[in-house]
């Protein structure tokens, strides 16, 4: 089923929205997961701590808007991996970075 026309349901738990997140992320490179897992519960913690008179659910409700959704987090951070692996590729032979851009002097 395509999300745009039956999305999943927010998570009302940071449990259920690592849950969701993991699952989003699903066959990416482990350490990425990871990385994903760790950051997203840093944050919603972060988030539930500084916002004392409000429920997990209430919170994670106004993260989504901000932070993402489970599903928009997993495809941010895949978007990046690929970034990452581009910049990282070794050029083939014979071809040659471009130079990195003259400075400017200081005014």
């Amino acid at each position: 089923m395509n999300n745009e026309t039956n999305p999943r349901p927010l998570p009302t738990t940071i449990p259920e929205y690592l849950e969701q997140l993991r699952a989003a992320l699903a066959g990416a490179d482990p350490a990425m997961v990871q990385d994903a897992l760790y950051d997203a519960e840093e944050y919603l913690r972060s988030e539930l701590a500084e916002q004392p008179g409000r429920s997990e659910a209430e919170v994670i409700a106004g993260v989504a808007g901000s932070y993402g959704a489970p599903e928009e987090v997993a495809e941010i951070y895949r978007e990046t991996e690929v970034t990452v692996n581009r910049a990282l590729r070794t050029p083939l032979p014979g071809r040659r970075p471009p130079p990195p851009p003259l400075a400017t002097p200081a005014a």
